[in-house]
C-alpha cells in the first residue's frame, strides 16, 4: 500500500519514494506539459535545425512550409513523449529494398536498392506494430 502526503508518495516500511511512482508522476507531468510547451520546442527546431544545421532563414520561407514545419514538429513532439516512445524508421541511400519485410514502398517500383528515402516507416515502439510503411525511391 502507499500512502499520499501532500502528493508526494511514500512507500510505508521504507518512508522512502517509490521510483516507480516517481517516474509516473514525471510521465504524468510531461504530458499535462506538451501542449502548452510545443510553441518553444518548434523554435527551438527552427533556430537549431532550420537555421543553424541546414543555413536557412526561416523569415523567407513561405507560410505553408512554415506551417508544415509546425506541425511536424509538433506532431513529433507528441511522439517523443508518448511511453513508450514511438519509433521512426528511414531507408538509407543505397540500402537494398528487404521484401522480406516489406517495410517501405518503392515508388515508381525501380531497381533494388533506395535512391532517395521519401518517407519513414512508423512504429508504435521500437520492435513493435508497424502503423504505416514507409517511401523510398529506387534505382
Amino acid at each position: 500500500m502507499i500512502l499520499q502526503s501532500n502528493t508526494v508518495a511514500k512507500t510505508p516500511r521504507t518512508g522512502r519514494l517509490s521510483s516507480n511512482l516517481v517516474l509516473q508522476q514525471a510521465r504524468d507531468f510531461r504530458k499535462q506539459m506538451a501542449v502548452s510547451s510545443v510553441d518553444a520546442v518548434v523554435d527551438r527546431f527552427k533556430v537549431e535545425v532550420i537555421k543553424d544545421e541546414l543555413g536557412m532563414d526561416t523569415q523567407q520561407l513561405p507560410p505553408t512550409v512554415i506551417k508544415f514545419i509546425h506541425k511536424a514538429a509538433e506532431l513529433l513532439w507528441y511522439m517523443c513523449i508518448l511511453d513508450p516512445l514511438m519509433y521512426i524508421a528511414w531507408s538509407e541511400y543505397n540500402e537494398t529494398f528487404d521484401t522480406t519485410k516489406n517495410i517501405f514502398y518503392k515508388q515508381k517500383d525501380k531497381g533494388r536498392k533506395v535512391k532517395v528515402p521519401v518517407w519513414p516507416a512508423l512504429y508504435l515502439q521500437e520492435k513493435g506494430q508497424r502503423i504505416t510503411k514507409g517511401f523510398a525511391k529506387g534505382y
